[in-house]
């Protein structure tokens, strides 16, 4: 019997991830199409002498194992991330400060309740489609939980992934997980020594990665699956994994009605990473959120968080900042 074959669209970590774990598992007929001249996706690192600024990727958290363990593998070293603060206070001490039960028991309470929704919709119960798709902060007000919402602003909205009161609570839950409350527990937040850029290039050496040549076409029958790219490229293989959004995807192939659903359905938010030469910032903190602007809706372009990156060539230091688009 001939061996299968694979065809991965995108070259960022889901579609490297998936190419190694296929690898892994024997399969040798494994390549991926990337549009871009390099892997790694929304990871965009730059050096400023020896220090890496991260525009994309930043952090690894304690969820991360298969990354964590890849980080190992490759021997490359863990830099570990400063105190996360709010408001230039400790994380947690913001946390505490929130509405409701102490923070242990809202911990227990929170991970039981999210169990029990995320089994039940893993397993296709259509009764708990209308809780979940509730905005999180109306389901967090309803039981009480003002210190998980208070974890929520650094760890939902500050990083992008949208407000409470508009983010549905699927999507606040399959972020913080058990994993995600250990990691600010035990505050592990990890980045790769040199960078993520270093670490996706490391990690996709072995692999079949074909650069720089955007995939034209897409066909898929009974007997598999082929291939253009814009460049005369043409691959042929029996299955198809895609990791590049879906509305791109749908505009590749003739899309099936749930592929087309799903293109439809996702509205696309934006997110800017800026590098910032300050003067002179009234806070010292590491990594620093604002509640004002992570609590509650705020305008395009005010800052959600800012991290301490190195002193610029003037001598004053240069900040990441991440902000609404």
């Amino acid at each position: 019997m001939q061996a299968a074959s694979y065809l991965i669209i995108g070259g960022g970590p889901a579609g490297l991830t998936m190419a190694r774990m296929l690898r892994d598992s024997g399969v040798e007929k494994v390549t991926i199409l990337e549009a871009s001249d390099k892997v790694g996706g929304k990871c965009l690192s730059n050096a400023i002498d020896d220090h890496i600024v991260e525009f994309g990727t930043c952090y690894a958290i304690w969820s991360h194992r298969y990354v964590l363990k890849q980080m190992k593998k490759l021997g490359i070293k863990r830099n570990y991330l400063k105190a996360q603060r709010i408001d230039d206070r400790e994380l947690l001490d913001y946390i505490r400060d929130g509405s409701g039960p102490n923070f242990v028991w809202q911990v227990l309470k929170y991970a039981w309740l999210r169990h029990r929704l995320i089994a039940k919709a893993d397993k296709g119960d259509a009764s708990v489609n209308e809780i979940l798709a509730q905005p999180a902060k109306e389901w967090l007000d309803q039981h009480r939980l003002g210190k998980i919402e208070r974890m929520m602003h650094r760890v939902v909205t500050s990083i992008g992934y949208g407000y409470l009161t508009r983010v549905p609570l699927v999507h606040a839950m399959r972020w913080v997980d058990i994993d995600m409350l250990i990691t600010g527990l035990l505050k592990f937040t990890v980045m790769p020594d040199r960078g993520w850029q270093n670490f996706w290039d490391q990690f996709a050496k072995t692999l079949d990665v074909k650069l720089d040549d955007p995939v034209k076409r897409i066909s898929r029958d009974q007997h598999g699956v082929s291939v253009e790219t814009e460049k005369g490229g043409a691959y042929k293989a029996d299955y198809l994994i895609n990791t590049i959004p879906m509305d791109q995807f749908a505009a590749l192939t003739h899309p099936t009605v749930s592929e087309q659903k799903v293109a439809d359905a996702v509205d696309w938010a934006g997110y800017t990473t800026t590098l910032m030469s300050v003067d002179d910032w009234p806070h010292s903190a590491p990594v620093n959120a604002w509640s004002d602007t992570c609590a509650s809706d705020a305008k395009d372009g005010q800052l959600l968080f800012s991290r301490y990156e190195c002193e610029g060539e003037d001598g004053r230091p240069l900040f990441s900042v991440g902000q609404s688009s």
